[in-house]
């Protein structure tokens, strides 16, 4: 449930929307009783109907209200009013411990000072058997005064020990929740650099876990640096796993020893000799604290000047709180952007204006879950780049690095991005838990990073949150707009998600084969996607109740309209059958969004392939690359029409700016060589089909156009022998080939030309090629005849006719251009 601005909520108007997790959203909001100023959390609609999740929420907000403590965000209030579930927390101004830290040391005095807060919130909710599980840097609030704040206990849970009191009554309310189903061993939770081995290895958690994660964070007050960080997710984990970081004292030389001895106990990766409890380690800091004391005044009495150096010292830290308090930013305290809780806004990252999402890493159970992954990467990529000035690098760019090493500064040149996204997808079962991160590639620090936990049947949702939690790192607040734009899901059913996502893995070198599978995978994505709507069985009537309910998954059917125009370019299937379903499909999907660039692209090649409407078709062109930009697909379309209009030059640069935005498609290469060659730039053409080779040495769409470029400069014999080579590569058996004809006719071998012509079935050559290989042979008559003949039919290898060379003999014939006129093309 969404609130407007001035509506009511029991005895809360709410005031402004300030945040949003993955349980709820949360909004500044005025007690009108007691006056003052609350933080309001609503429970999602859809989450309040799921009792799993309805559990989750009344036991985090049931243990935060439990911690009355100082140093811990306080809740006021839970309630429902009218099916809506809601809590009332503490609206707290101040700083991110993170922002205190700025990446420099803090004095040890001040580090001490917030430690010790941080060590005695910890006690006290681990006193009440409840482990946080999400200690970092921003979640840990200084205010004004300078207090500590713990938040966001969204991801806290009780231990299963110590759950009643020495009476035998219930400590604590939650106690009497059965936490074992709402999280499951073998899961990890937590932000990536500040989890413990036991989070990383996904093993049961208790209290230690939350002060490794507490070590962590002293290593970072006492040294500017993450104790974990590293360039990738997989890296970070395996630093928290397998690596101790830099002594502090050899960053921070004036750290004192005892104090980097407590930071070293706190990261020790085996739980059994790490710190046993938060009240040891607060016992520990508070001794570093009073020798530290001790110490400065010891020098003031040796020093033998009475009140001056104590005066001096003591007007220090004066002046250091002073300023402290001074510079300290007001923010609020919102909902968690991980499982829910509390979550602190963070300022927005300034300069970030272009980002790539590299495809997620998968591990876990199951061989299919490749699919997440990718999923995931295609969604978050598509939610990214509906945020305005803000450039995303697209699919094809990123696909290529793909189970590669990730270095950030290099990814960031090659892409010309400021900072990209890595992740991990890990399954144990039915939850699925995922780490991700933000890098800024200049200084590969990271930005963001979040720890999110879902069911199986909940992953819908994870790119909406993911892209809503990374646009506010980098832009802050978004307009209402462009969050419904990125919260736009296109279907709800996880199975219709991966059969899509199938779809899209299946087509990587052209094969029929291929592009049946792609196509049938896409097809069970809108079965299933239908069957969740409930609309195979019961089609809506038109103006009944489901009459404006959305009809379809409108990706699905983009996909399909693609699949079905390339495999009708590549003569797969008839093409009349294919004009239809391209078509259908291509409108369908426009009807349910008609900002899909894939769907606008599909329709405009249909208007160019099929139906020969020049002027619809590039305006859907054009349409389709405001809509997608980066679209490669797109790109190499229009390059084909710019070709048949005859804009030779435009139609290469067209198609230079595909390969651009898919450098590893070997077909793209292949394809802006045939360019090349029929603009006349022979030797680029040559040159291209070197990268082609380099791309893919067994390419058979290279071997195609390097018997062309042979034939065109005259030497048709090895113009041939390619021509064998591209059928033995394509798994082409036929020897009634209409190209090899035309070879054969270009090569003056009239007789195997003719024979090749006289044994065909009739209609297993067209009348196009029928014409061309006439024209070859010198036969202008008879090729007019059949080339009449194809316009009849509305023939799509003619569309090419004002640019490829097979109709060079005919050009100067006065008959040419009444076919152009025919074709419209004679403009």
């Amino acid at each position: 449930m969404i609130l407007d601005p001035q509506s009511t909520l029991s005895h809360y108007r709410v005031l402004e929307k300030i945040g949003e997790g993955g349980m709820g959203v949360v909004y500044r909001a005025f007690d009108l009783k007691l006056e003052r100023e609350v933080a309001l959390k609503v429970l999602r609609a859809e989450m309040a109907s799921d009792p799993e999740r309805f559990t989750r929420f009344q036991r985090e907000a049931r243990a935060l209200a439990s911690l009355t403590h100082p140093n811990i965000g306080a809740i006021y209030e839970i309630d429902e009013v009218d099916g809506t579930a809601f809590i009332v927390m503490e609206l707290i101004g101040g700083q991110t411990l993170r922002q205190k830290i700025g990446g420099r040391a803090l004095p040890i005095d001040l580090m001490l000072d917030l430690s010790l807060q941080i060590a005695e919130a910890l006690d006290a909710a681990h006193s009440r058997g409840i482990v946080h599980r999400d200690i970092k840097p921003t979640n840990i609030l200084i205010t004004d005064r300078g207090r500590v704040k713990m938040l966001d206990f969204g991801l806290a849970k009780l231990t299963e020990a110590e759950d009643q009191s020495s009476d035998g009554s219930s400590r604590l309310e939650t106690a009497q929740v059965d936490d074992r189903n709402l999280t499951t061993p073998g899961t990890t939770m937590g932000t990536i650099a500040y989890m413990s081995p036991e989070q990383v290895r996904g093993e049961e958690i208790d209290l230690r876990t939350d002060l490794f994660s507490c070590g962590a964070m002293l290593y970072e007050m006492a040294t500017g640096r993450c104790a974990f960080s590293a360039h990738t997710s997989g890296l970070t984990f395996d630093a928290i796993l397998n690596r101790a970081p830099v002594r502090p004292d050899q960053i921070n030389p004036e750290i004192p020893g005892r104090l980097v001895e407590i930071i070293d106990r706190s990261l020790e990766k085996d739980r059994t000799l790490r710190y046993q409890s938060a009240a040891d380690l607060r016992a520990d800091l508070a001794r570093v604290r009073r020798d530290a004391d001790s110490g400065r005044v010891a020098v003031e009495i040796d020093a033998g000047l009475p009140g001056g150096p104590r005066r001096r010292a003591a007007g220090r830290r004066g002046r250091l709180g002073s300023r402290v308090w001074r510079t300290a930013a007001a923010v609020v305290l919102v909902a968690a952007g991980a499982a829910a809780g509390l979550y602190l806004s963070r300022a927005p990252t300034a300069g970030i204006d272009s980002i790539a999402v590299l495809p997620f890493d998968y591990a876990g159970d199951g061989d299919d879950g490749e699919y997440l992954s990718d999923g995931l990467t295609e969604a978050l990529i598509n939610g990214l780049s509906k945020i305005p000035d803000l450039r995303v690098a697209p699919r094809s760019l990123v696909f290529r690095y793909k189970g590669s090493l990730v270095d950030p500064k290099k990814i960031g040149r090659d892409l010309k991005v400021r900072a990209v996204v890595t992740g991990r997808v890990t399954r144990h079962g039915d939850t699925l838990t995922i780490a991700a991160e933000l890098i800024d590639v200049d200084t590969v620090a990271q930005i963001w990073g979040e720890h999110y936990s879902r069911a199986s049947s909940d992953i819908m949702s994870l790119p909406e949150q993911l892209a809503g939690d990374i646009s506010q790192s980098i832009r802050g607040r978004l307009t209402l707009d462009v969050e419904q734009r990125i919260a736009r899901r296109y279907t709800e059913n996880p199975d219709a998600f991966a059969h899509y996502v199938k779809s899209l893995q299946q087509v990587r070198r052209g094969t029929r084969a291929e592009f049946d599978q792609a196509i049938a995978e896409a097809q069970k994505a809108l079965v299933e996607d239908l069957r969740q709507r409930a609309l195979l069985s019961a089609p809506p009537s038109p103006g009944g109740p489901d009459a404006q309910k959305e009809p379809g998954y409108a990706l699905a059917y983009a996909r399909l309209a693609r699949l079905y125009t390339r495999q009708a370019y590549l003569r797969f299937s008839p093409i009349e059958e294919d004009h239809i379903k391209a078509r259908s499909a291509a409108e369908f999907a426009l009807q349910i969004d008609d900002t899909l660039a894939p769907a606008q692209d599909a329709l405009a090649f249909v208007k160019f392939f099929y139906e020969w409407d020049w002027p619809a078709a590039e305006r859907g062109f054009r349409k389709a690359l405001r809509l997608g930009p980066d679209d490669d697909e797109t790109h190499r379309d229009y390059a084909w029409f710019l070709m048949a209009m005859g804009r030779k030059p435009e139609a290469v640069e067209e198609m230079r700016r595909a390969c651009a935005l898919n450098p590893e498609s070997e077909i793209l290469s292949a394809q802006l060589a045939e360019h090349l060659f029929w603009a006349g730039r022979l030797d680029e053409a040559r040159a291209e089909l070197e990268r082609t080779r380099r791309l893919a040495p067994e390419s058979s769409s290279a071997a195609l156009v390097t018997a062309y470029v042979l034939s065109r400069v005259g030497r048709h014999a090895e113009a041939i022998a390619s021509y064998l080579d591209y059928q033995a590569l394509a798994e082409e058996e036929s020897s009634m080939s209409p190209p090899l004809a035309w070879f054969y006719a270009s090569a003056g071998r009239r007789k195997e030309a003719l024979a090749i012509l006289g044994r065909a079935v009739p209609g297993e050559i067209s009348p196009a090629q029928m014409g061309w290989v006439h024209a070859a042979l010198g036969d202008a008559d008879q090729a007019f005849v059949w080339l009449g003949k194809a316009i009849d039919q509305r023939a799509a290898n003619m569309i090419w006719i004002k640019s490829q060379p097979w109709f060079d003999p005919l050009r100067h014939d006065p008959r040419f251009p009444l076919l152009l006129r025919r074709m419209n093309l004679d403009g």
